[in-house]
């Protein structure tokens, strides 16, 4: 978006918002519908724009020490934050999405609506002692719903129907035996919700910028100009360094770009650069801990804990079944929450996944089980190929809760510093899980990738800067407005105070389109109205 440094200084925004993932673009864009001016600032480059754009293609996952600066053309983050899981402690560089769309740009866009269970979450679990899990989020499912209506026109959601086993035309061949084995087996299947427009790809771009550009991520979703002629506008490749304070309130955001130092003004900041940046932001920017009386800020992080299962179906055992299918019989199971259960759609190829392993290994100090699998990578790659060609995957999702030792907080130089323990009551309902799907797939080769325990695999976060009625006990109030500052609001992932059982994302939009309405002076919505614009825009 044809957008220099030099036009964005100099004057005041009505909004700036930090981060381009669903999230920031969701709230840019109602708020300059609203007539406001808005500046969105991004980290990563462009992607409508970047000719340089890797697109297609999963990047190789970095090993320690190498150069990560290519990583932004292909949609990812590569700075690397700290990680301490109390048994080791290393830099590593999460599979976060940089650049316009965020996180959203390389997601497989599965985009479900959270549960009533998942806003009133202390109920699900008994075993949540020593937890800071609330009995409630501060605001209900009703007031989410017109959000989520227009976040899904926005986003082009497709899916949801239930699927009956006389009735799974459309799916993939490898999908549709699988869900008529799952549904002799009793178990309850609909199809995932996808804003993805391309049905011949069906999520198989997760990890990836899409080649066709039919995947709606947050910037193709509320940026595009083609859409849209009162937008937000947006500056990329753009470091937010810190939130400069006065007298209570947010009056400018400190940044970098090209190495030149920016200074942008704003009457209202609302902050999505992602629930591990966001915290970091705030912890790195002086005068915001006097603000924020409770000292939640990076506290009560949380992720979902995912392992994959592949499983052999029959069929000519070619092909990538897409994302697809969920079932959601264990989501609340036995008077315990738990999670979902999805498909995956494809694994990265086998090079991939031997070169994840060696990072993982270098990154433990493991040196000499680094170098084996460097001395017979072919082999290994090999052997991998041949053991899940053919397989369908799918995904466990387990729910976790906040724990406030478990957070980020910052470096000297602004890093995120992730502190992480798994608690016990996880461990059970993580093993419940697996046991669950050991008996459901109970007869089919089923090869089982556990990686839930594994904090490199950090999906989903959320919870760092929490919501709640109690400014002691949260950083920002049910409209996701700093307790301490009355112009900073929180739209990414970080104000969850529960992370629910599903794929955060449809919720996170539909909030942050909740709160700029809120801002906008629209607080019922205009609901009806706003469906209408979003199918015509």
């Amino acid at each position: 978006m044809d957008l220099h440094a030099e036009d964005c200084v100099g004057r005041r925004w009505d909004a700036v918002v930090v981060g381009g993932g669903l999230g920031g673009c969701a709230a840019a864009w109602s708020l300059a519908r609203a007539g406001w001016s808005v500046l969105v600032l991004e980290r990563g480059p462009d992607h409508g724009l970047a000719g340089q754009a890797v697109r297609g293609r999963l990047l190789p996952e970095p090993l320690p020490g190498e150069d990560t600066a290519h990583l932004a053309a292909g949609g990812r983050d590569g700075d690397p934050v700290l990680l301490d899981d109390g048994r080791h402690r290393f830099h590593h560089i999460p599979f976060l999405g940089t650049g316009s769309g965020g996180s959203s740009a390389l997601y497989g866009a599965a985009l479900e609506r959270f549960q009533r269970e998942d806003l009133q979450p202390r109920g699900y679990h008994p075993r949540a002692r020593g937890s800071d899990l609330p009995a409630a989020w501060p605001f209900t499912l009703e007031d989410l719903a017109p959000w989520y209506e227009l976040a899904e026109q926005r986003l082009g959601v497709v899916g949801g129907e239930p699927l009956a086993a006389g009735a799974l035309g459309g799916l993939d061949p490898a999908n549709a035996r699988l869900a008529r084995l799952l549904l002799e087996r009793g178990l309850p299947l609909h199809r995932l919700r996808l804003g993805d427009r391309d049905d011949g790809a069906r999520g198989r771009y997760q990890g990836m910028l899409c080649p066709r550009g039919r995947k709606h991520d947050g910037a193709r979703a509320f940026l595009d100009p083609a859409r849209d002629h009162h937008r937000a506008r947006l500056l990329d490749r753009c470091r937010v360094r810190r939130i400069e304070f006065d007298a209570g309130r947010a009056v400018a955001v400190v940044a970098e770009r090209d190495g030149a130092a920016l200074r942008i003004e704003a009457g209202q900041v609302l902050l999505a650069a992602g629930a591990l940046r966001t915290p970091a932001l705030l912890l790195a920017s002086p005068g915001w801990e006097r603000l924020d009386r409770g000292g939640w800020t990076g506290r009560g992080l949380m992720r979902h804990f995912v392992d994959l299962h592949a499983l052999r179906v029959g069929g000519d055992g070619t092909g990538q079944a897409g994302k697809e299918l969920v079932c959601n019989r264990w989501y609340c199971a036995d008077g315990c929450k738990l999670g979902t259960v999805q498909s995956f759609g494809p694994l990265p190829p086998a090079p991939a996944l031997v070169r994840s392993l060696r990072v993982a290994a270098l990154e433990e100090g493991r040196t000499l089980a680094a170098a084996g699998l460097a001395a017979v990578r072919p082999l290994a790659e090999a052997a991998l190929g041949r053991v899940l060609a053919g397989r369908v995957v799918l995904a466990s999702i387990v729910e976790d809760l906040p724990y406030a030792a478990n957070r980020v907080t910052a470096g000297p130089d602004g890093t995120p510093q992730v502190a992480y323990r798994l608690h016990d009551e996880a461990r059970v309902r993580i093993a419940a899980m697996r046991a669950h799907l050991k008996q459901a797939f109970a007869g089919l080769p089923h090869l089982p990738i556990p990686a839930a325990e594994d904090l490199r695999r950090l999906a989903h976060a959320c919870g760092t800067c929490r919501a709640g009625i109690d400014p002691a006990a949260s950083v920002v109030d049910p409209g996701c407005t700093a307790h301490g500052c009355a112009n900073l609001h929180i739209v990414d992932a970080s104000w969850m105070p529960s992370s629910g059982g599903t794929n955060p994302g449809l919720t996170i939009a539909a909030n942050a389109l909740r709160v700029a309405a809120r801002l906008a002076g629209d607080p019922g919505g205009s609901a009806a109205e706003d469906r209408r614009l979003a199918v015509t825009c």
